[in-house]
């Protein structure tokens, strides 16, 4: 599986078609606290909009610790985005009009002009992406070739922008083809797992 630090434009491709995320906050304690929420808009600027009561933990938490996490997940595609920026509690009437769902008068009986409704802006500073391939093969082929060169997350830092390169962990040296067999892997990918360990 590959970890990437992705640049601002790239994050939002990313998780465009990912609706929900879990936002993790900060207490005053000092405690992590996790929940879910929606993301207001499909395409992404380096901002990501979310509708909050002003009591809810997490807006309480934001005020004094604004720095938040945002988790989107896509088993179907093998894709996790982990999206780290900072919050702040926004008034803006005609956003909150334009993203105004008829399910969340649940939370917000009196619709639009609630006065417990407001937006959680979060202002996006880095984000990574773990994505593998979609076919058990590819996550095979993937895992094979992780074995043989010692290398099981290539991982690239675009982090604001500036790259930066990690020092990948090694694994010890095994018989990994014997490995592999004893927990049945079929024959055609042993082979090639040997042809790639004679190889390298």
């Amino acid at each position: 599986m590959t970890t990437i630090h992705l640049p601002k434009e790239r994050m939002s491709e990313m998780i465009k078609d990912i609706r929900f995320a879990m936002l993790t906050t900060c207490n005053e304690a000092g405690d992590l606290h996790s929940r879910p929420m929606t993301t207001q808009q499909e395409e992404h600027d380096g901002i990501l909009w979310f509708i909050i009561g002003r009591s809810a933990q997490s807006a309480v938490d934001i005020l004094t610790h604004p720095h938040v996490n945002l988790s989107y997940s896509d088993p179907t595609t093998h894709r996790y985005v982990s999206v780290s920026g900072r919050a702040t509690l926004v008034e803006d009437h005609s956003r909150i009009v334009k993203f105004w769902q008829s399910d969340y008068s649940v939370w917000f009986p009196k619709g639009v002009d609630d006065p417990e409704l407001v937006l959680l802006k979060v202002s996006v500073e880095s984000a990574e992406i773990w994505q593998s391939p979609s076919t058990w093969m590819g996550r095979t082929l993937a895992f094979a070739k992780a074995l043989v060169t010692g290398d099981p997350e290539a991982h690239e830092s675009l982090k604001a922008g500036n790259p930066a390169n990690s020092n990948p962990t090694r694994l010890g040296r095994v018989n990994w083809t014997v490995l592999l067999w004893a927990v049945g892997v079929p024959l055609p990918l042993l082979l090639i797992v040997a042809l790639m360990r004679g190889c390298s």
